[in-house]
C-alpha cells in the first residue's frame, strides 16, 4: 500500500524524528498542530510543510474520537478513519490519488482486527483476508492484475500455516 507523498518530517525538540503524520506548516521547523471550534466540537489538524492540511480529526475531551480524514498534499482524500477514545476503531478506507479505492481495513483498539481488502490502481481486487489482533488470520486470497486468483495462504497468528497453494496445483496430503 503506498502512502501519500509527504514533505520532509520535522524533528522533535529531542532531535528524534517526529511521527510521520506530523509536519511543519511554519518555516522554522517546528511541528504545528492546532484545534479549533467547529460545530460545538474541537478538531485537531496536522499540516504538510506547504501549509496544506495533512489530517483532521474531531476531538472529544482532547482525545481523537469520530471520523478522521487524511489527505494527499494535493488536497485529495487519502484515508477516511474512525476513532474512539484516541484509537483507530472501525472501518478505515484508503484511496489512490485518482480517487479509486486502495484498501478497506477494520481496526479495533489501534490494531487491525477484521476483514481486509486491498485493490490495484485499476480497481481489481489484489488481496482479501482477515486480521485478528493485528495479525493475519485464516484464509487469505491473492489476485493478479486481471482479477484471477493467484494463490491462497492460510495464517495462524500471523504466520503462514501451510505452503501456499496455487489454484490448479495438486493438493498435498
Amino acid at each position: 500500500m503506498s502512502k501519500p507523498s509527504k514533505s520532509k518530517p520535522v524533528k522533535s525538540k529531542s532531535g528524534k524524528p517526529a511521527p510521520k503524520a506530523v509536519f511543519a506548516a511554519a518555516s522554522h521547523g517546528r511541528r504545528r498542530r492546532h484545534a479549533r471550534a467547529r460545530n460545538a466540537g474541537l478538531w485537531q489538524k496536522e499540516y504538510f510543510r506547504s501549509g496544506r492540511v495533512y489530517a483532521q480529526t474531531p476531538l472529544v475531551r482532547g482525545v481523537k474520537s469520530g471520523a478522521g480524514k487524511v489527505f494527499y498534499e494535493s488536497g485529495k482524500l487519502y484515508a477516511a478513519e474512525a476513532y474512539r477514545d484516541g484509537k483507530l476503531n472501525g472501518l478505515t478506507v484508503t484511496y489512490y490519488e485518482d480517487g479509486a479505492r486502495q484498501s478497506s481495513l477494520t481496526y479495533k483498539d489501534d490494531l487491525l482486527d477484521g476483514p481486509c481488502e486491498e485493490h490495484y490502481p485499476n480497481g481489481k481486487l489484489e488481496s482479501k483476508g482477515l486480521y485478528r489482533a493485528g495479525k493475519k488470520s485464516g484464509l487469505w486470497k491473492v489476485y493478479g492484475l486481471d482479477g484471477s486468483l493467484e494463490r491462497q495462504e492460510t495464517y495462524v497468528d500471523g504466520v503462514a500455516a501451510a505452503v501456499p497453494v496455487s489454484p490448479g496445483a495438486p493438493k498435498r496430503r
